[in-house]
């Protein structure tokens, strides 16, 4: 299996690309906006891919983490092959946005 910071790679560079945009208003001015990304890996034994709706629960869940721990940020969940969903590093963002 891939290492986690391998799996975030691709939502933490997506995070960081919106970070950075700026959107005009319709009075002249411009304002930014985060993102906040739940991702998942489902831990399984070789060959077995386990049920699909673990691994959207276990994303869905991460999506709310985040949410919840300000926002602006990456947070990988996991589900054990006995299917409890856990949680993982939290890949937070520059604190100043």
């Amino acid at each position: 299996m891939k290492s986690e910071d391998d799996i975030t790679t691709v939502p933490e560079r997506l995070r960081a690309a919106v970070e950075t945009m700026r959107f005009p208003t319709p009075d002249g001015e411009t304002i930014g906006v985060t993102v906040s990304i739940g991702a998942a890996v489902l831990a399984t034994e070789p060959g077995n891919t386990g049920p699909l709706h673990h691994l959207l629960a276990a994303a869905d869940d991460a999506l709310y983490k985040a949410k919840a721990q300000g926002r602006n940020m990456v947070v990988l969940g996991k589900i054990a092959n006995d299917r409890r969903h856990t949680q993982s590093t939290l890949k937070l963002a520059n604190a100043e946005s």
